[in-house]
């Protein structure tokens, strides 16, 4: 039986979004319904406050890491809560982070208890390339203001494959790079 969730992490840049998609693709092409969650993109829609200046994705790691953890947490809260009640059964497939790199610094993106929380099947890290990544975030504003360097990539992707692998094994699931 092939898997029901799949959480998928990559470096920004990395292709794990267009990898999402193409699952996607072949889901529909072969009738079965699917549906993609893009962890990312709900942080920052829950970021924007009415009362508060826009926040931009270039801007989103400097909030401050407890609102951004808060965030996180609600991102996640609100995609299990769709999966368990309003998508029981149907294909599904989660893209996320395992490491942020802002600012010379890593980080955690997502906390291993909510990747567990949705009961995923299978994790995949999709890697590329460090000339392909270096060119595809300089497409993007927050890639330009980081400017990260092959090695830098090189050590955010074997940063991001470690801490996926970690979520699997304690999970007690396979992972994929």
């Amino acid at each position: 039986m092939s898997a029901k969730t799949i959480v998928v992490t990559g470096i920004p840049g990395s292709g794990s979004t267009e990898f999402c998609e193409k699952y996607l693709d072949i889901l529909a092409e072969r009738d079965i319904r699917g549906s993609y969650y893009n962890v990312a993109d709900a942080i920052l829609r829950m970021a924007q406050v009415p009362q508060w200046p826009p926040i931009g994705a270039e801007n989103l790691l400097n909030l401050h890491p407890d609102f951004l953890n808060a965030l996180s947490g609600r991102a996640f809260d609100g995609i299990i809560s769709d999966v368990r009640y309003d998508n029981p059964g149907q294909r599904l497939v989660v893209d996320t982070h395992g490491q942020f790199f802002w600012n010379d610094v890593l980080t955690n993106a997502s906390n291993w208890r909510y990747i567990a929380d949705l009961g995923p099947d299978l994790l995949i890290t999709v890697i590329d390339k460090p000339s392909e990544i270096k060119a595809r975030q300089l497409t993007t504003k927050q890639g330009r203001s980081q400017d990260h360097n092959w090695r830098d990539l090189l050590l955010w992707q074997n940063v991001e494959v470690n801490t996926t692998m970690g979520w699997a094994e304690h999970i007690g699931i396979p992972m994929y790079v």
